[in-house]
């Protein structure tokens, strides 16, 4: 196995969560540097993280917890001065079952309008 660089974290850029909107729809992290999402709502959500050319998705993703939080950092042996990765944040399965009205009709999916997007190296 080759050996990594280890490389000293940055300071940690924190995006709150309110009602599945994040409070930052750019996020400028060094390359060096951690994010955080911060989950001020009771219902978990999906981190749905987008290749370079924001045209594919992977097929896992993170679950933010309700109430919770979860830290990314920047893959040093992949990431570039000014590469993107592009996010959305949709509710989860389970949140959507429970959030769901009887009186509703949507078929409970919601996403936070989407095209968001952490810049690496800025």
């Amino acid at each position: 196995m080759a050996k990594r660089k280890i490389f000293p974290l940055a300071t940690t850029i924190v995006v709150t969560i309110t009602n599945g909107v994040p409070s930052l729809s750019q996020v400028d992290l060094p390359i060096s540097g951690r994010i955080a999402f911060v989950n001020l709502d009771s219902v978990e959500y999906l981190i749905e993280l987008w290749n370079r050319r924001n045209d594919d998705h992977v097929f896992v993703g993170p679950v933010l917890p309700a109430n919770g939080s979860l830290t990314f950092c920047a893959d040093l042996t992949h990431a570039n001065n000014g590469d993107k990765c592009f996010y959305n944040v949709l509710l989860t399965t389970a949140s959507r079952k429970r959030k769901r009205s009887k009186k509703s009709k949507s078929k409970g999916i919601a996403i936070d309008g989407g095209g968001h997007v952490i810049i690496i190296g800025k």
